[in-house]
C-alpha cells in the first residue's frame, strides 16, 4: 500500500521539476548579441553595428545611444525560417529564425567609444545584448582616397535622376527693389521619410521674405520628364528684393533626403534609412539701376504699387490737449523697406516719437499690406496752425515710371485753455473756491529755534543746493541718451531685441496653447532670426545661418549655444515642410528657444565684465 500511494506523488514532484528546467532550458537557447563590423575606423568613415537575436521571438527592442557617434542608416532583417530546439530526441521549441537590427554609424570625434548593451524582452523577460567598442582614428590621404572611391561606386549604384530639387525663379532681369520670387522644387519617384535643410541658400544683397506657408499645403502633382513620371511639390518660397545693383547669385539650397528602402532576396525583408544630399541649381540675377531722369526729390526707396493717406483725428483743440497724426501707406512691393514722409511740425507743438505698426498680409505673393506711423502731438500755445501738404514717391516697375501722391495740408486751431506753471493742462475740476474771499488768520504761537543751530550754512543747506544739480545733470544725461538712441536705429533695435523676441515667443506660447503648429514654428522663428538681426545689427540681405555662426563666433558667444541655436533654426524650417507626425515637439522647440535666448544674453553679460575688469 505504501508503494501505491507513493507513486503519485513521486510523478507530482517530477512534473514540477520539469516545469522549472523546461523554461529554463528553453531560455538558455535564446541569444542577443552585438557585433561590429571593424573595431577600429577613421574619422567619419562608416560602419556598423549589429544586433542579432536566435532562438526566440523579441518585442520592445531598445537601441543604446550610442554617445559620441552619429547615426547615418539602420536597417532591419527577419528570417522566413524557423529555428528548432531538440532536447533528448524532442521537439522543446519552434521559434522564428533570426532578427537582426542593424545600424550604420559614422564617429566625427577621435578616440575609443563603447557602444552599450541593448535591450529586448523575449518571454516577458528582458535580455541584453553585450557591449562592444570602437576607435576613432585620423585618417591618411590614401584612405579617404579609398573613401572617396567607395563613395563613387555607391553614387553609380544609386540613380541620379530618382529624386532632385530645382530652383525656378520667376524674373532673372530685374530693377533695384523689385520683388522676384524663387521657388524650390523637389522631383521624386520614391517614397520620402523626412528632409533636413544642410546649407540654406545664400541671399547675399537681397532683402528676403518667407513665402512657404504658402507651400505648406499645396497638394502634389506628377510630371513626366525624359518618359519618367515624378511626383513633383514646392517645399520653399521666397519673396526677394535686390538691395544693390549688378549681377547678383543665389547660392544652391542644399538637403539631406531620408528615404525609406526595403530590401527582400526571398529569404528575409530589410529596412533601411538611405541618405542622400541632393542641390539646387544655382541662380543669376541682373538687378538694373533705377533711373535718374524724372526722379522725385521725395523718392525715398519704394518700389511697387501704393497708396498714400494722411489723416488727422481732429483739427480744433484747447492748449494741452492731444492730436493724433497718422501716416499710412497700402499696396504691393517692399513694405517693409519703405520710409514715409517725415512732416514737419510748428515750433509751439510738443511732438512725441511715432509708433510704427507694420500688417503683411499672410499668403500674399506679391508681398502686399500696410505701414503706418502715428504722431502724438501736443500744442502748447494757442493760435491758427498749418501743417503742410505730404508728398510720397515711389517707381512702379510695371509702368517703369515714378509716381507721387500728395496729401492735404492740415490747420489747426488751438484754443486757450487752463495751465499750470509748468505748461501742463489743469481740469476745471481740479479748481475749486474753498471758504471766502477773506479768511481770518488763525492765531498761532510763534517759532522758536535754538541759538545757533541756524538752516543757512548747515550741511541740510548745502545739500539742499546741491540736490537741484545733481538732479539736472541726471536729467541731461537721461535726455542725451535718450537722443543718442532715437537718433541711432541700429543702436534702438539693439536695446529692444529681447524685448521684441520675448514678446514674439508670447504669440508663439499661444498657438502652442491653441495647438497652430504652422503658425507656432513660424513665430518661433522669427523671434529668433529677428533676436540675433537686432542684437548684433546684421544686415536683412546678408541675414543667413553662415553669417549669424560667424557673428556670434566673433562676439565669443559660446560654442554650444551657437549650436543649439542652429539646430533650433533648421528644426524650426523643417517642421515647416515635415510630413504629418514627423515635426517636433513643440514644447520643447519653445523652452529650447527661450532657453538660448537668455543664455546669449548671459555670455554677453560676462564678457562685458569681463572687459570692464
Amino acid at each position: 500500500m505504501k508503494n501505491h500511494y507513493s507513486i503519485p506523488w513521486i510523478c507530482l514532484i517530477i512534473l514540477m521539476a520539469f516545469q522549472h528546467i523546461l523554461p529554463n532550458a528553453i531560455t538558455a537557447q535564446v541569444k542577443f548579441t552585438a557585433k561590429i563590423s571593424a573595431s577600429k575606423v577613421t574619422q567619419n568613415s562608416e560602419f556598423t553595428v549589429t544586433f542579432t537575436l536566435s532562438g526566440g521571438k523579441g518585442s520592445s527592442f531598445t537601441p543604446p545611444a550610442f554617445s559620441g557617434l552619429n547615426t547615418i542608416g539602420f536597417s532591419k532583417v527577419i528570417t522566413q525560417g524557423s529555428d528548432v530546439t531538440s532536447m533528448n530526441g524532442k521537439i522543446v521549441n519552434s521559434e522564428s529564425g533570426s532578427e537582426q537590427w542593424e545600424y550604420t554609424l559614422t564617429g566625427s570625434k577621435l578616440g575609443t567609444f563603447t557602444i552599450g548593451s541593448a535591450k529586448i524582452k523575449v518571454k516577458n523577460k528582458w535580455v541584453s545584448s553585450n557591449n562592444v567598442k570602437v576607435e576613432i582614428v585620423k585618417g591618411n590621404s590614401k584612405t579617404k582616397q579609398a573613401q572617396n572611391k567607395n563613395q563613387q561606386v555607391n553614387s553609380e549604384k544609386k540613380s541620379s535622376d530618382d529624386i532632385h530639387i530645382k530652383a525656378i525663379i520667376d524674373k532673372t532681369n530685374v530693377s533695384l527693389g523689385e520683388q522676384l520670387t524663387v521657388t524650390y522644387k523637389i522631383y521624386t519617384n520614391i517614397s520620402i521619410e523626412h528632409l533636413n535643410y544642410v546649407n540654406n541658400a545664400g541671399y547675399n544683397g537681397f532683402w528676403t521674405h518667407d513665402l512657404s506657408s504658402i507651400t505648406e499645403n499645396t497638394e502634389q502633382h506628377k510630371e513626366i520628364i525624359n518618359g519618367v513620371e515624378y511626383i513633383v511639390a514646392d517645399i520653399r518660397k521666397i519673396a526677394l528684393f535686390p538691395q544693390k545693383t549688378g549681377t547678383l547669385k543665389i547660392d544652391p539650397l542644399e538637403i539631406d533626403c531620408f528615404t525609406k528602402v526595403e530590401s527582400n532576396n526571398g529569404f528575409f525583408t530589410s529596412y533601411y534609412l538611405d541618405r542622400k544630399t541632393i542641390r539646387s541649381n544655382a541662380l543669376t540675377i541682373n538687378v538694373n539701376p533705377l533711373p535718374e531722369l524724372e526722379k522725385p526729390e521725395t523718392f525715398s526707396g519704394a518700389v511697387g504699387n501704393f497708396s498714400f493717406n494722411a489723416t488727422l483725428d481732429r483739427n480744433e483743440v484747447k492748449q494741452n490737449e492731444a492730436i493724433n497724426l497718422r501716416l499710412s501707406v497700402n499696396g504691393t512691393g517692399n513694405i517693409s523697406l519703405i520710409e514715409l514722409p517725415t512732416p514737419e511740425f510748428p515750433a509751439d507743438f510738443e511732438v512725441y516719437d511715432p509708433e510704427m505698426n507694420e500688417n503683411i498680409v499672410q499668403n500674399s505673393n506679391p508681398v502686399s499690406g500696410s505701414r503706418t506711423y502715428d504722431y502724438l502731438i501736443m500744442p502748447r500755445n494757442p493760435g491758427t496752425f498749418t501743417i503742410k501738404p505730404f508728398t510720397f514717391s515711389y517707381y512702379d516697375p510695371k509702368q517703369r515710371a515714378y509716381k507721387s501722391i500728395s496729401s492735404e495740408g492740415f490747420t489747426i486751431k488751438v484754443g486757450k485753455g487752463i495751465a499750470s506753471q509748468s505748461g501742463k493742462p489743469v481740469n476745471q475740476e481740479e479748481v475749486e473756491l474753498i471758504g471766502n474771499d477773506i479768511r481770518f488768520m488763525a492765531p498761532q504761537s510763534l517759532p522758536l529755534t535754538v541759538i545757533g543751530s541756524n538752516f543757512y550754512n548747515s550741511l541740510w543747506f548745502y545739500i539742499s543746493l546741491l540736490i537741484p544739480a545733481l538732479l539736472f545733470i541726471a536729467f541731461v544725461i537721461i535726455w542725451r541718451r535718450r537722443i543718442r538712441i532715437n537718433s541711432n536705429v541700429a543702436l534702438r533695435k539693439h536695446l529692444r531685441a529681447t524685448a521684441v523676441a520675448n514678446k514674439r515667443l508670447t504669440t508663439a506660447k499661444k498657438h502652442l496653447q491653441q495647438e497652430q503648429s504652422s503658425e507656432f514654428f513660424v513665430e518661433v522663428s522669427r523671434a529668433l532670426w529677428g533676436y540675433v538681426c537686432d542684437k548684433f545689427s546684421i544686415p536683412l540681405s546678408e541675414l543667413s545661418i553662415n553669417s549669424v555662426d560667424e557673428k556670434l563666433l566673433h562676439v565669443k558667444v559660446k560654442a554650444e549655444v551657437r549650436d543649439r541655436l542652429v539646430n533650433t533654426l533648421n528644426q524650426c524650417e523643417f517642421a515647416r515642410f515635415a510630413p504629418a507626425g514627423q515635426a517636433p515637439d513643440m514644447q520643447a522647440l519653445y523652452n529650447e528657444a527661450s532657453s538660448i535666448i537668455m543664455d546669449i544674453e548671459q555670455d554677453l553679460n560676462s564678457i562685458k565684465a569681463k572687459k570692464k575688469s
